[in-house]
């Protein structure tokens, strides 16, 4: 943008509450791949190669059809929700839950037909549990309005405290 008065575009009030934005999500995606990265590396070492192979299969298999509850909405999404009325905001938020919950659920029966026809007993659990993963991304459409909106530091506290509460139990 073109600023031929020298002035600043964003007031300082402006420019501090995106430093302190980006501080709390930093925060809270280093904090994400820490736990991520200990907990891995617990996990695997408990399960040993061969038991650990079968659970990342699994997770693979859930990663792949996950897709199907994303829809790559999140950037359309944002966009809707930081220029939406209130109104169109309910309305977008509504559709937006629905059809990623459906998605999700789609993408839950595509990992439990996939685990039916698995031989391996085990392997068949796993994918059975992980199935229900599928879903997640449905809720995910409160933290894209909280950042659409502004309000990361609540967006990333719920966060950081679901990672610390997943870690506990």
């Amino acid at each position: 943008m073109i600023n031929p008065e020298n002035k600043p575009l964003h007031s300082q009030s402006g420019q501090l509450g995106f430093v302190g934005s980006f501080g709390w999500i930093a925060i809270e995606k280093i904090m994400r791949i820490v736990a991520g990265f200990v907990i891995g590396a617990m996990v695997a070492r408990y399960l040993g190669p061969e038991h650990y192979g079968r659970l990342q299969v699994a997770l693979a298999y859930a990663a792949i059809f996950s897709t199907l509850g994303n829809l790559g909405l999140d950037t359309i999404l944002h966009r809707i929700f930081a220029t939406a009325s209130a109104q169109q905001e309910k309305k977008v938020f509504a559709i937006a839950f629905w059809f990623r919950l459906f998605g999700g659920l789609l993408g839950g029966c595509a990992v439990v037909l996939i685990g039916i026809f698995q031989h391996e007993t085990e392997l068949r659990s796993l994918l059975l549990i992980i199935a229900f993963t599928t879903i997640q991304p449905a809720g995910a459409v409160v933290e894209l309005w909280m950042q659409a909106t502004g309000r990361n530091a609540l967006s990333c506290v719920i966060q950081i405290t679901v990672l610390a509460l997943t870690i506990i139990i």
